[in-house]
């Protein structure tokens, strides 16, 4: 199965099993889907899910949600992160899980911002890292379920984590304009 992996202004991602390896893999569209080539960020596991492709500019950035090999308690692990420089061409591995060092989770897609910082919801607060994915901070005042963040075609999209109707909306990762939907009671 092909399933789409994200979107950038220039780009459209698919992720599916690369037939030779088995391991997961990228399709790459510059053309909006006319034509596509194949993209294998190295390293990928075996209990890969999918991949998720965000970005800015020139750098991107490919996560490896799946099932944490020896952290049972987390449900949305986050085993890896890949960088690119180079339009999804050739991608180096950033970072990698190791036990109980977060971010150990990742809900919806990072957030890739134009100030070059890279932010990661997950089941543990919201981390930053300013350093291209490789080392992440926790947010002040960030612990617990952050929320769910998703790309449109308007930029990115955060959801809360349970459902009560409060969202923010940012084209470029930095500044996010709050909204809510529904009845607030």
């Amino acid at each position: 199965p092909v399933i789409p992996a994200g979107q950038t202004k220039d780009l459209v991602f698919a992720s599916g099993r690369d037939p030779r390896s088995g391991r997961v893999a990228l399709a790459v569209s510059e053309d909006r889907g006319l034509s596509w080539r194949l993209s294998r960020p190295t390293g990928t596991g075996e209990s890969v899910w999918a991949l998720h492709v965000t970005g800015t500019g020139k750098v991107l950035y490919a996560a490896e949600p799946g099932q944490l090999p020896d952290e049972d308690n987390v449900k949305n692990g986050l085993l890896a992160l890949h960088r690119s420089t180079d339009g999804g061409r050739t991608w180096e591995r950033v970072w990698e899980h190791r036990k109980s060092v977060e971010p150990r989770s990742l809900l919806g897609t990072p957030v890739a911002a134009v100030d070059g910082s890279l932010t990661i919801y997950s089941e543990d607060g919201i981390w930053r890292s300013t350093d291209g994915g490789r080392s992440f901070t926790r947010l002040r005042n960030s612990a617990g379920m952050s929320g769910w963040v998703t790309t449109t075609a308007l930029g990115y999209l955060w959801g809360d984590s349970f459902g009560a109707g409060s969202w923010r909306i940012s084209t470029d990762g930095v500044h996010w304009t709050r909204f809510e939907l529904g009845n607030r009671t």
